[in-house]
C-alpha cells in the first residue's frame, strides 16, 4: 500500500520466509549487527522502525538504524530500555503505541475485506488454548492464532 521499501527484521528464517512472501523487499536475519546490516541496505537509514519485540537489543538496534529525522514505533512490550545521547537525537522520535480507535479498527477491517493486504491467520478450537499459548512462547506461530469457541 506503499511505494517505500520494506525491510523485515527477524531470528526466524521462517518468519523472513513468510515476510518476503508478503511482500517486503529485503529481509535481513537478527543478530548482533542487525543495525549494521539494515544501514547497508538503506544506505541513509530507515524512515520508520516498527518494534514488534520492545527488547533493550531490539530497541537500541531500532533507534541506531533511523535516519536522520527517523521514527521509532515501540508495539512490543518486552520491558527492554532504550539508551541514548540525547545531543545526538538528529530529529529521531520515539513512539509508544496505542491500539487505535473504533474507526480506525473499521477502516482496518475494510482494508483486509477488500483485500489490500494479506493476513495469515489460523483458528484453534478453545479447547487448545494452552497448547497455542505454548506454540506462542516458542515462536511457532506464524501471522496470528484466533481461538474460537
Amino acid at each position: 500500500m506503499s511505494t517505500c521499501s520494506i525491510v523485515a527484521v527477524d531470528v526466524r528464517r521462517r518468519s523472513l520466509s513468510l515476510a518476503e512472501k508478503l511482500g517486503s523487499d529485503e529481509t535481513i536475519l537478527a543478530g548482533r549487527k542487525m543495525a549494521t546490516q539494515v544501514r547497508r541496505v538503506a544506505k541513509k537509514g530507515v524512515s520508520a522502525v516498527i518494534d514488534f519485540v520492545g527488547s533493550t537489543s531490539t530497541l537500541n538496534a531500532s533507534y541506531e538504524m533511523l535516519r536522520a529525522g527517523g521514527r521509532l514505533v515501540v508495539v512490543g512490550a518486552a520491558g527492554g530500555h532504550l539508551k541514548m545521547d540525547s545531543s545526538s537525537t538528529n530529529g529521531r522520535e520515539v513512539h509508544g503505541s496505542i491500539s487505535g480507535s473504533l474507526s480506525e479498527m473499521r477502516e482496518l477491517m475494510e482494508l483486509a475485506r477488500t483485500k489490500q493486504f494479506e493476513v495469515v491467520v489460523k483458528s484453534y478450537p478453545l479447547e487448545q488454548v494452552n497448547e497455542v499459548l505454548k506454540m506462542l512462547k516458542e515462536g511457532r506461530i506464524e501471522g496470528r492464532a484466533v481461538l474460537k469457541p
